[in-house]
């Protein structure tokens, strides 16, 4: 234990050095849904940072504000995909083989 260590613990009793060394050995749980800052967003949804910028200081995507600090949550940037997920406009069919082709519409 350092010097400083050894000054946080001056004065208090026993039971709290024993939290402290179980929190030092505590391990964690990988976030299923973590935070992303502008940048991290940005990459995430290919975007470039000004827009992920203007995305955020706009509102037009959920954040979550700690104190000054913005984030915005993946499962968010992944709602966001599918908000701007446009269907194909053209029908699909098979041809002989399985494979997909166009139809052409005649007119």
């Amino acid at each position: 234990m350092g010097t400083r260590d050894s000054n946080v613990m001056a004065g208090r009793p026993e039971h709290d050095r024993a939290t402290i060394e179980a929190a030092r050995d505590h391990v964690e749980v990988a976030n299923p849904d973590p935070l992303l800052d502008r940048v991290q967003l940005a990459v995430y949804l290919g975007i470039s940072e000004r827009r992920a910028r203007t995305l955020i200081e706009e509102r037009r995507i959920e954040v979550v504000a700690i104190g000054r600090l913005l984030r915005v949550r993946r499962s968010t940037a992944d709602r966001l995909i599918e908000a701007c997920t446009t269907p194909a406009q053209r029908p699909v069919r098979t041809d002989s083989f399985g494979r997909e082709t166009w139809l052409r519409i005649l007119t």
